[in-house]
């Protein structure tokens, strides 16, 4: 769900913000994740999209990742000198096309990111609008937040025309998937934290009274551990704890739920498929 509105600035001045909310499932349990920030300067450049004026377009290109020009007729598309630049092409090495870009798109949302731009030229959404993985000419991904709209349609409506502009993503995007993770993982060992832990044992609970299998906890925690600590530094401490976290993985299975319950306590909970008789 995508918000876009005004909030109140701490100096009493209002500026116009973009708050994404995601949604995404795990192990059952449903969260919400939202990241505002402030749209000032694209809310700036949109009000001047349509105008292709070689001064505003040299204004916008600068103030901008990247802005793009497609004639659908003819399948030629104008890549701005930013847009090629943040890709890691220099002025001359992308071949003005729709495949140019297309074929670039990361596999995994292709065909997402194709129906919603076939979606806006049906006119069945107002405008184009897709964050999606773009390769980069060393091979790399970024995540992009691309958005466009018709400005042409010939006399039976079709589009003849369409002009948008891609801004880099990755920051906020990587921040928000470390944001998914860190709530149900801990951070130092990569291991499931205490609250993931609460809800797949109450998850294990749950089907051991529907089909009687059996569980086992494993509760240990590391003796003398403040010495660590104390004589050689917490950073020190952290490598260990990190190191019995990858041992706890190494002698596991996949299935089994590995985690840190705080400090140097940790705790693995695993289920069998033998069943109470």
């Amino acid at each position: 769900y995508t918000f876009v509105g005004r909030h109140r600035h701490a100096l009493g001045h209002e500026v116009p913000v973009e708050v994404n909310t995601t949604s995404f499932i795990d192990e059952g349990r449903e969260y919400f994740l939202s990241v505002a920030r402030d749209i000032s300067r694209r809310v700036a450049l949109e009000a001047d999209l349509n105008t292709r004026e070689k001064q505003l377009w040299f204004a916008l290109n600068e103030a901008s990742d990247g802005l793009w020009d497609w004639d659908v007729r003819t399948g030629q598309v104008f890549f701005s000198p930013q847009l090629k630049r943040m890709l890691g092409y220099g002025p001359d090495e992308m071949a003005p096309t729709l495949e140019t870009w297309s074929h670039n798109v990361h596999p995994q949302d292709t065909e997402r990111v194709m129906g919603l731009l076939d979606s806006h030229l049906q006119g069945r959404r107002v405008r184009y609008e897709a964050e999606y993985r773009l390769r980069r000419r060393n091979g790399e991904y970024l995540w992009v937040h691309d958005r466009g709209r018709v400005c042409e349609r010939d006399a039976r409506g079709a589009a003849t025309r369409v002009v948008g502009m891609v801004q880099d993503v990755t920051t906020r995007t990587i921040a928000e998937l470390q944001l998914r993770k860190f709530a149900t993982h801990d951070p130092l060992t990569g291991l499931y934290n205490r609250r993931a832990l609460t809800d797949r044992l109450e998850q294990a609970v749950a089907r051991r009274k529907r089909n009687g299998t059996l569980i086992a906890l494993l509760f240990l925690d590391l003796d003398e551990f403040k010495l660590v600590n104390d004589q050689h530094g917490h950073g020190a401490g952290d490598e260990v704890l990190c190191e019995v976290a990858r041992r706890l993985l190494a002698i596991t299975r996949e299935a089994d739920v590995v985690s840190r319950f705080g400090g140097d306590e940790f705790v693995v909970l695993t289920e069998t498929d033998v069943t109470l008789q």
